[in-house]
């Protein structure tokens, strides 16, 4: 069993790309029935009937206009359809640490349980690959790889500015417990605090403590991916992702059916030149060292990756 861990900062496209990866049907998954039962693996037998249910998938997973994300919940005739989740419960039941530290090695007890846990759901679902998203594991690359050595990470990476702006705008936003702080965006507003500039500086915290992570992972077991290259080729950013999980299986049709129907296309250009200018100079105060980093400019809606090295990073 080879898990794949996908990394990037909340609101990055995370959950759209966890979802295209997990329609994939030689692809397992940490599912809404796992995270309501995560002590019993087994319940991965109930994904493996919609292993090649695309229209099902489409249906449950996607909205109707191609979204991802649902900001107001499923309804529960959709609910009911094994569904890829973050399952942080399956992380807990485990003993995985919900910790900032990413030096501190996990006891050899949580290793194991967390290997086990991960080999059971793959066994349930009949897949040699398990795919997981979950905003925490940015934190708990080091732990990640002491438990799965051979793991693989696709990172996903999203300009900081567009980032910012669609965090304010979900409802989890306000309550949500900064990890860098320790209090919520509602509590430090209500003391004087800008709420975009509070998105804007999460993006930047989030982005740091994944590339301390980025840095321990060896090269063939990571892939760095674009937002917008996503959007912008889904069906080339998809192959690569597959090939970079070794299945040594072939996508049908159906599945490309299904990604062709959510109509995905690049938006960079369009909310850049929407963005308010005094809302747009608050956020780049706080990020311009990030983005300048990673070469987030406004002449190119799809800059290339740096090559990736500690002098990128560190200067």
């Amino acid at each position: 069993m080879t898990p794949v861990f996908l990394l990037g900062p909340g609101r990055s496209g995370t959950t759209l790309l966890y979802k295209l990866v997990a329609a994939m049907p030689d692809v397992g998954y940490l599912s809404n029935y796992n995270a309501r039962f995560p002590q019993a693996p087994m319940w991965g037998l109930a994904a493996r009937p919609v292993s090649h249910a695309f229209r099902m998938k489409r249906f449950a997973w996607f909205q109707d206009e191609g979204g991802a994300y649902f900001n107001d919940g499923r309804p529960w005739h959709q609910r009911i359809v094994p569904t890829p989740v973050e399952a942080e419960p399956v992380y807990r039941s485990c003993g995985m640490p919900d910790s900032e530290d990413l030096d501190r090695p996990l006891p050899a007890d949580v290793v194991e349980r967390l290997r086990r846990r991960f080999r059971d759901i793959a066994a349930a679902m009949g897949r040699s690959v398990v795919v997981s998203k979950r905003t925490a594991n940015n934190r708990r690359v080091a732990q990640l790889l002491q438990a799965f050595p051979d793991a693989r990470f696709v990172c996903l990476l999203r300009d900081g500015r567009a980032v910012a702006r669609s965090l304010v705008r979900v409802h989890w936003w306000s309550d949500h417990t900064l990890f860098w702080c320790g209090r919520t965006p509602r509590s430090l507003v209500a003391e004087g605090d800008d709420e975009l500039v509070l998105a804007a500086r999460n993006w930047v915290e989030e982005m740091a403590v994944m590339e301390a992570g980025m840095r321990q992972i060896p090269a063939a077991q990571r892939m760095d991916l674009r937002y917008d290259d996503l959007l912008a080729d889904p069906r080339a950013c998809l192959t690569r992702v597959h090939a970079f999980m070794h299945t040594g299986k072939v996508l049908p049709a159906a599945y490309w059916e299904l990604v062709d129907s959510l109509a995905l296309r690049p938006t960079a250009a369009d909310w850049l030149a929407r963005m308010p200018a005094e809302e747009r100079r608050s956020i780049e105060e706080v990020q311009r060292d990030t983005l300048q980093r990673w070469r987030f400019t406004d002449g190119d809606a799809r800059p290339a990756l740096p090559m990736w090295s500690s002098t990128n990073i560190d200067r």
